[in-house]
Order: C-alpha cells, then sequence, then structure tokens
C-alpha cells in the first residue's frame, strides 16, 4: 500500500491509474458563431414534418418504461436497408460508444492496435485507457491511406486490432475497397471501420462483411441524417462478434425518443438525398475555390468537411475567422496537420461567407 501523506489521505489523483493521469482528454472548447462549421454537423436540420412525426408517436409511448432491450424494431430497419442480419447489428449512444464496445472485448494490457494517423484522436484515447500499446501508420505525404506500411506492419508486427475512419477525420480520405480487401487479407484480428462520413463517399464496402468475418463496419446517425443531438450509431458484422460487444455496451444506453426518431427516418430515408447531394456538390465548389486562394492548400475529400493547410499561422486564422462570426476547426495540433485548418461543409450562403472571409483575411 502506499505510503499515506501526513493529512492521512491519499490525493484522488493517487486513486486513478497512472496510465490514464499521463493521457490527454479529448474535449473541446464551447465555442459558437453564426456560422459553425467546426464539428461536421448538418447543416440541415431534421426535417419538420418527421419530428412530428416523432412526436406523434412518443406521445402514445410511456416514458416511465425502458426502452426496449434490443431494439428490434429499429434493428429490423437497419437489416432491410443495408442487407445484413438483424443478428449481426448492433446499435448504440453513437457509433463512438459501439468502438468503445469493440475495444473493450479486444484490447487490454499487451495488446496491439493499429492506427492510421492523424485520426480521430478517442481511438488512441481509449486503447491507451485500456493499456493497448498503439502503433501509427502516418498518412502518406499527399494525406492519403498508406496501404503498403500498413501491410508491411501487420506482416512483421503482431496487431491485435486495426482501426481505420473511412473517410478519414479530419483529412477526408477514403481507403480503396481495393485497399481494405488486401489489408484484410493480412490481417486476421479484429478491423473495425468506423464510416461515420460514408453518405458523402463513393465507395461502399459492405460487400467485404461477407468475405471477412473478422470485419466490423460502423455507421452513424449524427451527420447526414442530421441526428447529431440524439446521439445513435450502429454497426454491422459477424453474429458471433455482435454478440459479444454487446456484453460490453450498457444497457438501454438508446433512448427512446432517439430510437422512435431513427425509425421514422428510416421509413422516410429519401428525405436526406436531396441534402446530402448538395452537400457533396457544394464540397466540390468550396474546394475549387479554396484551390484559388494562393495561401491556401486544400486537400481532396470524400466526407462533409475539407482540410486545407494555411501559409500564416493556422491558430491566427482560426481566431481572425472567429472574430468574424465564423467558427471553423483548429486541426495544426494533430500529426503531420501542422498549419492545418478543417472547415465542415454548410449551407450554400455559410459557405459563401466562410470563402469571402477566408479571401480577406488572407490577403492582408
Amino acid at each position: 500500500m502506499k505510503n499515506l501523506p501526513a493529512s492521512g489521505r491519499l490525493s484522488p489523483l493517487d486513486i486513478i491509474n497512472t496510465r490514464v493521469r499521463k493521457l490527454p482528454p479529448y474535449v473541446l472548447k464551447s465555442l459558437q458563431a453564426e456560422v459553425k462549421v467546426n464539428q461536421n454537423e448538418s447543416p440541415f436540420d431534421f426535417p419538420a414534418e418527421l419530428k412530428e412525426a416523432v412526436f406523434q408517436r412518443m406521445r402514445s409511448l410511456s416514458w416511465s418504461r425502458y426502452p426496449e432491450f434490443f431494439p428490434q424494431k429499429l434493428i429490423r430497419r437497419i437489416s432491410e436497408r443495408y442487407g445484413w442480419k438483424e443478428e449481426g447489428i448492433l446499435v448504440g449512444n453513437g457509433s463512438n460508444e459501439i468502438i468503445m464496445a469493440l475495444f473493450l472485448i479486444s484490447l487490454d494490457r499487451g495488446k496491439r492496435l493499429l492506427l492510421s494517423q492523424p485520426t480521430f484522436p478517442l481511438y488512441k484515447l481509449i486503447g491507451g485507457i485500456l493499456g493497448a500499446a498503439v502503433v501509427d501508420a502516418p498518412l502518406t505525404g499527399e494525406l492519403e491511406f498508406d496501404v503498403e506500411r500498413m501491410l508491411h506492419i501487420c506482416r512483421t508486427e503482431h496487431i491485435d486490432v486495426v482501426v481505420l475512419c473511412s473517410p478519414n477525420n479530419p483529412t477526408g480520405c477514403q481507403l480503396s475497397e481495393d485497399g481494405l480487401r488486401r489489408l484484410l487479407e493480412v490481417h486476421q484480428g479484429l478491423f473495425i471501420l468506423d464510416e461515420a462520413y460514408s453518405e458523402f463517399a463513393p465507395v461502399n464496402m459492405f460487400p467485404l462483411l461477407k468475405e471477412f468475418p473478422n470485419l466490423v463496419i460502423t455507421r452513424t446517425f449524427s451527420k447526414a441524417a442530421g441526428m447529431a443531438g440524439l446521439r445513435l450509431g450502429f454497426c454491422l458484422g459477424e453474429p458471433v462478434l455482435i454478440e459479444q460487444a454487446g456484453k460490453a455496451k450498457l444497457p438501454y444506453s438508446v433512448n427512446t425518443f432517439s430510437l422512435t426518431a431513427a425509425e421514422v427516418l428510416l421509413d422516410a430515408y429519401h428525405r436526406l438525398e436531396d441534402n446530402i447531394r448538395l452537400l457533396v456538390a457544394e464540397r466540390g465548389r468550396v474546394l475549387q475555390a479554396l484551390r484559388e486562394i494562393p495561401a491556401i492548400q486544400p486537400y481532396d475529400s470524400k466526407a462533409n468537411f475539407i482540410f486545407f493547410r494555411v501559409k500564416a499561422s493556422a491558430g491566427e486564422i482560426f481566431q481572425k475567422l472567429l472574430a468574424q462570426n465564423i467558427l471553423v476547426r483548429d486541426v495544426s495540433r494533430y500529426p503531420l496537420l501542422r498549419d492545418g485548418l478543417r472547415v465542415s461543409i454548410g449551407r450554400p450562403e455559410e459557405n459563401d461567407r466562410f470563402l469571402v472571409a477566408l479571401r480577406e483575411i488572407c490577403s492582408l
């Protein structure tokens, strides 16, 4: 037992695992602006008529009862839409909860987790909390997935779990189907493909689920579906993996309101299609406009955001945009992304306002 201090009591921090205390938290400052394009949210709210349908269903439900332990109605809708067996679907409080559950059943001290950096920081944080050794495979100089490097690591080092975000946050690059297949042919451990931004990308990886039983694909209702405030995600995988992941997920973690909203949305998913097409078109327009600003180096994206480098300080550009009530994401502290910013694609008028402000700032 540790020697007690003179006060006779341990400090609260002494109670916490030393490994956890050394890890930086995942935090985001609560800033607001008239043009809020920093969190990859949909600029389009949940359709009003669908909201009303949700409210009508909720009025008929008992709020004093827990939601379904297994939300079979929603799982059936997901199964029908994505063509996957119901017993191979797990629903959670955002796709982050699903990924954490998958980590909990596969990682601990001595295990090794392969990431392609830079990427969503939560992977490394959760892996570190569990005591796993994190192996980084940096993106290429063009900020694309380095499949050859990842293949080399998988062939020459023992890797227990691979997690890739594709399209990748915060760079927007997407892993090709051929690249994913080659990796799955080499890596036989758990392979998590986080497809939070898949609706904005051209490649569908679902067919590979039937070929590789170690593959799990996670999806979310937070981005294209406009349900970020309701926190709902799901994954598709072999039933044996899904059953085990379910053990690590908190019971009743998804509330009745979120489940009902998702059911209503999946019954009328076509209502989202015009918004998705508009955002993809706007992404192309904003990307071209950024390429025409001499002080900006944007990168191609398959998501609903664009990463770009600036010749000046990213922090300074961020603050100057914020002074004009435009909030983007400063990602310059991510690996390989020095002087980098990320802008979510908003409504056309929001994108115009961002571009006008950025041109003005870069011309000074």
